[in-house]
């Protein structure tokens, strides 16, 4: 580790939108189950821990919008791009002949949009120097909240799409243009 990355590290002090992100990509890594597949995920999972624990007293800063697939955020995104430029933080890009998510399958089977099938997937990985910084990160949690961020990381990582979609849109409804399946049966 480089001197200027080490001292870096102990000066660190858990408060912000970008500490829970690399926190929450720090939780499971070392059993190969840190990343997160996918931006509307990702975003998903944010707007949980901000919803569901009490790590949103770090995440005052964070605005979400509903959009298409729900919730948005574009400062995630500048954060997301400020880690990434930062070399804390890389994607992977996964590519396929057919829709890559549930909720792309789900519009083109509709005809809701005509989204070019073969459009990537990001998966959002720790680097190494983020590994590094998110240790430290995480241990700054109290053991309460460590739980909480393991237990929505474990909730919501791996369902489908479509499912943490609905769930956000049930539990914290809003008006938009995308209908809920309950909506639809009406």
């Amino acid at each position: 580790m480089n001197i200027e990355l080490e001292t870096a590290i102990k000066t660190v002090k858990f408060d912000s939108i970008i500490d829970v992100l690399l926190a929450l990509l720090y939780i499971n890594h070392d059993k190969g189950h840190g990343s997160i597949r996918g931006t509307t995920r990702l975003t998903k999972i944010m707007f949980l821990v901000q919803q569901e624990t009490s790590l949103k007293k770090y995440m005052e800063d964070l605005h979400f919008d509903h959009y298409n697939y729900g919730v948005y955020s574009s400062d995630l995104y500048d954060n997301i791009l400020a880690l990434t430029q930062h070399n804390f933080i890389h994607t992977t890009e996964s590519r396929s002949t057919h829709p890559l998510d549930e909720v792309d399958r789900f519009e083109v089977e509709q005809g809701i949009d005509d989204t070019d099938t073969s459009q990537a997937t990001l998966t959002y990985h720790l680097t190494d120097k983020g590994q590094r910084v998110s240790a430290t990160l995480l241990a700054m949690l109290t053991k309460v909240e460590q739980t909480e961020l393991w237990t929505t990381k474990q909730r919501y990582n791996h369902r489908k799409i479509s499912q943490l979609i609905h769930y956000t849109y049930i539990r914290y409804p809003v008006e938009s243009g995308i209908p809920t399946k309950d909506a639809k049966k009406q």
